[in-house]
């Protein structure tokens, strides 16, 4: 038997059984496998509410040295504001006339915001490779953004805007992340400003708060009386400052 024939033969059989479909054409094989992820929520909805109590002017006497009073009360706005993001916004508020339930009253033409404050927030700069805040802010009486008027340092402005007898635009958000955070709460966290009264904290973390002094004419021929009012705070999502 010719065995160098023989071997010779066997590597040039497998040589055509490798070739064309072998090696150089082999199949690359595919694998798949599935991914996944689950939201379980983008954060609470925004909500913006009055968070002060019932407005209270007080009680007064009007007497011949002093017929008619120029009286003040302090008003907040909370702003529920975790969203991992919200849209932009507007607030307007208004209120009734003053009824007793005897038939007097005192016009809602005599109430008018006096000064806005700085609108005070959780977070307001950028988040390093997250976004931009949506910063609120105040406004002290234009009737619309571009016509200026917004409050941007502390503490605020006088208002120069209408009475509350007609809806009045109070407030503006740009869209991004809620302003609820804790970016800037100090050790104690009493947060910026140091305010450590345990209410205050919570709206920074849990978004803003819009503090202002409202003032309220009472004329000279008001009857004696309680009289009271309803406020209204209308705010618009999606319409831009």
């Amino acid at each position: 038997m010719n065995l160098r024939k023989t071997v010779l033969s066997l590597l040039a059989a497998g040589t055509l059984l490798m070739g064309g479909a072998g090696i150089a054409n082999a199949q690359t094989t595919t694998s798949t496998t599935g991914a996944s992820v689950t939201i379980s929520g983008t954060g609470d909805a925004f909500n913006a509410y009055f968070c002060s109590g019932n407005v209270a002017f007080g009680s007064h006497a009007l007497s011949s040295h002093d017929p008619s009073k120029k009286v003040e009360a302090s008003l907040s706005i909370c702003y529920h504001d975790n969203a991992a993001h919200r849209d932009v916004f507007r607030a307007y508020m208004s209120a009734t006339n003053f009824e007793e339930g005897n038939g007097t009253s005192i016009s809602a033409t005599n109430l008018s915001p006096k000064f806005m404050s700085n609108v005070e927030q959780g977070q307001w700069r950028a988040i390093p490779g997250v976004g931009s805040i949506g910063s609120i802010g105040a406004m002290t009486g234009a009737a619309d953004y571009s016509a200026g008027g917004q409050v941007t340092s502390w503490p605020g402005l006088a208002w120069t805007g209408g009475n509350l007898a007609t809806a009045q635009y109070v407030a503006y958000g740009w869209s991004g992340i809620g302003t609820g955070g804790v970016q800037y709460l100090t050790a104690d966290n009493s947060g910026y400003g140091g305010n450590p009264d345990g209410v205050y904290n919570w709206y920074l973390e849990n978004g803003s708060i819009q503090r202002m002094s409202l003032e309220l004419t009472i004329p000279a021929t008001t009857a004696n009386g309680t009289y009271g009012s309803t406020l209204t705070l209308n705010v618009y999502v999606g319409t831009a400052p």
